[in-house]
């Protein structure tokens, strides 16, 4: 335990200084589409420096009581779509953990799906304009005195404040799983969080 503190102090000061994340986190529903055994939330919350993020809930049908959870992570140049079959690849795994009784949460990372286009330069950073929203975005943060990295690691640790509210979800089974980035993502956070099981 001494040495897990000792060496979530190292990661955690690695990403610079990270605001305060709202609390509680400032969600709003924008749909709720029935699935085959599960339905799914869209959804967006604040996330307290000036951006709307986008996810998706899935919640199983038949629950006995409370359930596991999932944060899932997409990749790179990936989006929270690919995560829940809305634009279907490998990546696709909230059908098959919804269908096995898992809560799973997605949300879409800064400069990836609904967010493209969204950073310093705005439109501007589209694909088709040419303009890098990855690389403005990181140099705007390092101007901050934050990394890139940790706003992206802060804004899946609002996902989890949003996702242990959840009265579906047993607080205690909670999971972080990722594809190729995402990955990455997810071990990082189970080093900086303790809810990640």
């Amino acid at each position: 335990n001494e040495q897990r503190n000792r060496v979530r102090r190292i990661v955690v000061d690695a990403l610079g200084d990270l605001p305060p994340r709202p609390s509680p986190p400032r969600v709003r529903t924008l749909s709720i589409e029935p699935k085959d055994g599960y339905k799914v939330e869209k959804f967006t919350f604040d996330n307290g420096v000036g951006y709307e993020v986008p996810g998706y809930i899935a919640i199983p049908a038949q629950r006995p009581g409370k359930s596991p959870a999932i944060l899932t992570m997409h990749g790179h140049s990936s989006s929270k779509e690919n995560m829940f079959g809305y634009q279907p690849t490998s990546q696709d795994v909230a059908a098959l953990l919804a269908k096995h009784g898992y809560v799973v949460l997605g949300i879409d990372s800064y400069f990836n799906g609904e967010r493209k286009g969204t950073g310093p330069a705005g439109n501007l950073e589209t694909q088709d304009r040419g303009s890098d929203q990855e690389m403005s975005l990181f140099k705007l943060n390092l101007w901050l005195g934050r990394t890139l990295w940790g706003m992206m690691l802060r804004d899946e640790q609002i996902a989890l404040d949003y996702l242990v509210s959840r009265p579906e979800v047993d607080t205690s089974r909670i999971g972080a799983q990722g594809m190729s980035m995402g990955s990455t993502r997810a071990w990082w956070l189970g080093a900086i969080d303790d809810r990640i099981k």
